[in-house]
């Protein structure tokens, strides 16, 4: 269908939508990103009063909407974390070596570490649970080679 020049020229004296001016447009972005803003520091005081109350009911890791921190107090993962950093815990379905976890040891209290090894009955073994496994071998062994010596030692002054 062909457009006669009597519709073109009417479809040109159609009032035309005025533009923005540049100053306009960025006061539209300025105001999204007030209110951005406001949304994001509203969140954050909401997850620290969350947090504050799940702390004093005894969660050692206090988490909002499946995600926590924690400030790292000992040099055990040195250099990849230094003491001071503080920690994004965010819950997984899964782990493997190499991961960093944070879990609450025998005394309560938060711990991070990597994993360096998954066992058999789907346990993780990180550098301190192997630690505290090789330091046992280890004074075993040493006190049994100690036994070993002591009794070469008096076997030979006997005989």
């Amino acid at each position: 269908m062909e457009t006669t020049q009597l519709e073109m020229q009417s479809i040109q004296d159609l009032p035309k939508k005025p533009k923005k001016s540049a100053k306009e447009v960025w006061g539209i972005v300025g105001t999204v990103i007030k209110w951005v803003l406001i949304g994001l520091c509203a969140l954050l005081l909401i997850s620290n009063v969350v947090c504050m109350i799940k702390m004093k009911n005894g969660n050692p890791v206090p988490t909002f909407l499946g995600v926590g921190s924690a400030k790292v107090v000992t040099r055990s993962m040195e250099p990849t974390i230094m003491v001071g950093d503080v920690v994004v815990i965010a819950h997984k379905s899964s782990y493997k070596v190499g991961d960093v976890i944070t879990f609450i040891d025998t005394d309560g209290k938060p711990v991070t570490h990597r994993i360096i090894e998954i066992t058999n009955d789907g346990k993780y073994a990180t550098i301190l649970s192997i630690l505290l496994t090789l330091t046992l071998k280890t004074i075993t062994r040493l006190l049994e080679k100690l036994l070993q010596h002591c009794l070469n030692l008096v076997t030979f002054w006997i005989f």
